[in-house]
């Protein structure tokens, strides 16, 4: 049986604010190895919107 993992960081409007705390590189880390090790990453419209030109690149791009 596999996990699911909730991980949220958007308000309900659908923006972050990042004014309150600046992700560091241990957690920015943390969710690039939590994410490279994931089957499935389900996106909200907005979330989704704004990561879809990334996609297509994203195999030729070594900083991805």
């Amino acid at each position: 049986m596999r996990k699911i993992i909730f991980a949220i960081n958007t308000t309900i409007d659908g923006y972050a604010d990042h004014t309150a705390g600046i992700v560091d590189a241990e957690l920015h880390n943390f969710f690039t190895n939590l994410l490279s090790n994931s089957d499935v990453i389900l996106f909200g419209r907005k979330t989704y919107e704004l990561m879809e030109n990334f996609w297509p690149n994203a195999k030729d791009d070594p900083q991805s």
